[in-house]
């Protein structure tokens, strides 16, 4: 059995993982903000929204999303980070934890940069898992606008 979280005490570091890699996996695929599930389905934690806090899962989710290699060479946009946390954020201070200060310092200062930010491009990454075990993944380079030229050719469905 995995060791339980002494950050929160709520579940297992193995269940944070599995957080983590669902919560990942929604990012890279730029799942819309108001859709991302931020808890696993048939899990017998109680206090989930504790759970999801925790200060391992704050720094989890800055080290390996945020700052993951694939994040950094193939970013979803600036401005769908920024979305993604400030959510996690609120879902933070709703469970009336404390936000990991590295994690609040990266979102202000990115939140900062979004007006300077060249969007005359509107291309951005989205990244699939094709198989967990084996690790392979594939990255398309999409349209961020939903009609273009007047088609929805360049946008995967």
């Amino acid at each position: 059995m995995d060791e339980k979280c002494v950050l929160c005490n709520c579940g297992t570091y193995e269940e944070h993982a599995q957080l983590l890699e669902w919560i990942q996996l929604q990012f890279w695929q730029r799942t819309p903000i108001r859709c991302i599930s931020w808890s696993l389905r048939n899990s017998k934690i109680t206090k989930k929204s504790k759970f999801l806090a925790c200060g391992f899962m704050q720094t989890s989710i800055l080290q390996k999303i945020i700052f993951d290699p694939l994040t950094i060479k193939y970013s979803p946009s600036n401005r769908y980070i920024v979305m993604f946390l400030k959510n996690y954020i609120q879902k933070v201070e709703e469970a009336y934890c404390d936000i990991n200060d590295e994690l609040i310092e990266f979102y202000v200062s990115l939140m900062s940069t979004l007006e300077f930010e060249n969007t005359s491009s509107s291309f951005v990454y989205q990244t699939y898992i094709i198989d967990h075990a084996k690790k392979s993944k594939i990255t398309l380079k999409v349209d961020q606008n939903e009609i273009s030229n007047g088609t929805t050719g360049l946008r995967p469905w």
